[in-house]
């Protein structure tokens, strides 16, 4: 659950309609740092009031396939069957029956079905390209999981998170060139998407490329200026402030930068 202060009592209240009609559940909410809002605030009052739901909160969490595999964690060997959902809403998502120890199962019927979907029903309603691979991802299906974030990049090019999360992708299958070049073409298309500069520092730091650091970091200076609100919004301050830390050191170093 992350910003659904909006939705929420309209999303929850559909949740114990269900748990109401089919006598049983139990609803695990995965709070972590990606929401801004009051998100988490208005879940530990629900799981307060009624006790079907138990509220996580789970900082640590680096990615949406974090809080799939904390969701697996909580409920552990409670459930016969599962049903992974995002808050957004979506009847694919929704029709994902995570079954123990048949998962791969269920995720080939959601595969087959974006594949062959002539009438772009689910492609309609939401980018399941991206949401399939992660769920490879949290399967360990990592080949498979790699092909659709790439699908997903290509095919959605105005999306920025489409090539943040393809880059998370080939970061951990160690391939740093392929994520590189990337991310130079989400900060070239995508200025003011803050997500992409600290991946990219991180990477021309172990490089030593340090004339790339530089300029990359300039971009974001500028970018910066043009929509201070949309990085103090993403990025916490203290990485911003590292990585403005870094460019006055690199500004003071003209030879660090200009080494071959």
């Amino acid at each position: 659950m992350a910003n659904e202060s909006k939705e929420f009592d309209f999303f929850t209240g559909k949740l114990q309609k269900t748990l109401d009609f089919v006598e049983s559940g139990h609803v695990y909410l995965i709070v972590d740092n990606a929401s801004k809002d009051d998100t988490h605030q208005l879940c530990e009052q629900l799981s307060e009031a009624d006790h079907r739901f138990t509220t996580i909160w789970a900082p640590e969490n680096k990615h949406v396939v974090d809080a799939y595999m904390r969701g697996y964690k909580e409920a552990g060997n409670n459930l016969k069957y599962g049903i992974l959902m995002i808050a957004g809403f979506s009847l694919l998502h929704t029709s994902l029956w995570i079954t123990t120890n048949k998962t791969d199962a269920s995720i080939g019927w959601v595969e087959k079905a974006i594949e062959t979907d002539p009438a772009r029903y689910y492609k309609k309603s939401f980018n399941n390209e991206a949401m399939l691979a992660e769920l490879f991802e949290a399967n360990k299906l990592y080949n498979k999981s790699l092909k659709w974030y790439q699908l997903a990049y290509r095919k959605y090019p105005n999306d920025p998170r489409m090539g943040y999360n393809y880059v998370g992708s080939l970061l951990n299958r160690k391939q740093e060139n392929e994520a590189i070049a990337v991310l130079e073409e989400l900060v070239s298309k995508f200025p003011t998407y803050p997500l992409s500069y600290p991946l990219l520092a991180k990477l021309y730091i172990v490089n030593e490329d340090y004339k790339s650091l530089y300029n990359i970091l300039i971009k974001m200076e500028a970018a910066y200026k043009i929509d201070k609100n949309q990085f103090d919004g993403r990025m916490q301050k203290e990485s911003i402030d590292q990585l403005f830390d870094l460019l006055n050191q690199l500004k003071n170093n003209y030879n660090l930068i200009n080494h071959e």
